[in-house]
């Protein structure tokens, strides 16, 4: 990604600033826990990187008791593709100023990986990418996805939901200090992945998959947990309330992906191998992981065959990527006389303010619906007649999220 020279300035200096700050500290100053209760006359400060973690959030902190102990900030603002989003300095100085934050990690947030990667090694942040059982994360990579992880899921469940309350804070009290410095150790080899800017580092679209983004969500619970005192009964009882639901998401895509015979699913990036090892699909994209990832005649040559090849009658296209690259395929397709049509819309990258949209189930039972609509049985439009179905209104919207992602932070 092509950042700004005034952006790369102002994040050095931030960081430069701040390890002289903490060198010039004095040695008591310099051992202080980072996490130790928060003083309970305070509103402890969190920030969330994307929306999706603000949504979860907000179902973790869902009483008036716990709203007045926690505020959250959001700095991805939701439509944005998080790929290409770029902070400005007031996202800087939120970040700077928080008390904990919660990010997805795996280079997701390009544009500030840098500087979310020190807090982190701090003890103030968390790449939520890293609190997921080794053997269920992906590599990203032009290569398709079906069902290697069936079974990660299942076992995953069942040993978690048995005794993650009593056990897991338990063990979180004693070990998560230790525990958390050396999971963290490696992070620096994630960063080695992440600096190719392309398909090579670790996928970070686990989200996809409901039963991985609830191992996250219980993650983000207990740093809340060690963050405030006498908070865990309230926030124990709406983590399991929010359990159950991600829980009933993941048997309605079980049960809608089952109806489904011809499970290909073509897109513009990368990004549904974990849905596609989950629910047993075969995946296929223009781009790698990285919407920022190049596309070439040979990629698009190459999924045109895969496409006529498999008889794959529908694509579909995502609502923060641009559509350009998935009618150049349509087109490629009908040049050699082979019909596709759009499936629909579906929202990978981001929520919306649109509902059902807007919370992060709401946009998996979407994107499950679309998907079973648009690979069933339907009579296709002729290839003349294969254009996007956008309505102008949703051109219009493409047009002024992209000038406002370009633009924020000009004028401040």
């Amino acid at each position: 990604m092509n950042k700004s020279k005034l952006f790369n300035i102002l994040t050095m200096f931030t960081l430069i600033s701040l390890l002289v700050f903490a060198s010039s500290s004095t040695p008591n100053e310099t051992q202080v826990n980072t996490n130790e209760f928060v003083d309970q006359t305070e509103t402890v400060n969190i920030v969330a990187s994307h929306p999706f973690i603000a949504d979860a959030l907000d179902n973790l902190l869902n009483s008036s008791n716990l709203q007045m102990q926690f505020k959250v900030d959001t700095i991805i603002p939701i439509g944005v593709d998080p790929h290409d989003y770029e902070p400005v300095p007031s996202d800087i100085e939120l970040i700077n100023n928080s008390d904990y934050i919660f990010w997805i990690g795996a280079n997701l947030e390009e544009g500030m990986t840098s500087l979310l990667s020190f807090w982190e090694e701090q003890g103030k942040s968390l790449p939520l990418v890293e609190t997921l059982p080794e053997d269920s994360v992906l590599m990203g990579g032009h290569h398709d996805h079906h069902d290697d992880h069936d079974d990660h899921d299942d076992d995953h469940d069942h040993d978690h939901d048995d005794d993650h309350d009593d056990d897991h804070d338990d063990d979180h009290d004693d070990d998560h200090d230790d525990d958390h410095d050396d999971d963290h150790d490696d992070h620096d080899d994630h960063d080695d992945h992440d600096d190719h800017g392309d398909e090579e580092g670790i996928d970070p679209h686990f989200w996809m998959d409901p039963s991985l983004w609830k191992v996250a969500v219980e993650a983000m619970k207990n740093e809340l947990n060690e963050l405030v005192d006498n908070v865990s009964t309230e926030l124990n009882q709406n983590y399991d309330a929010y359990a159950s639901k991600l829980d009933s998401l993941d048997q309605y895509i079980m049960n809608q992906s089952s109806t489904i015979d011809t499970k290909f699913l073509v897109t513009q990036h990368d990004a549904l191998a974990y849905f596609a090892a989950k629910y047993n699909f075969t995946t296929k994209a223009l781009q790698g992981i990285s919407t920022n990832s190049d596309t070439g005649i040979e990629e698009l040559n190459n999924l045109t065959d895969f496409v006529i090849e498999n008889k794959i009658d529908a694509v579909f296209v995502e609502s923060t990527v641009t559509p350009a690259n998935i009618q150049s395929l349509i087109d490629a397709a009908a040049a050699k006389n082979h019909t596709v049509t759009i499936g629909g819309i579906i929202y990978i990258g981001n929520l919306v303010s649109q509902a059902p949209m807007n919370t992060y189930i709401g946009m998996m039972e979407y994107n499950i619906d679309t998907i079973t609509e648009g690979l069933a049985d339907v009579p296709s439009v002729s290839s003349s007649q294969s254009s996007l179905p956008f309505s102008y209104s949703y051109i219009i919207g493409l047009f002024l999220t992209f000038i406002y992602t370009k633009t924020k932070g000009k004028f401040e």
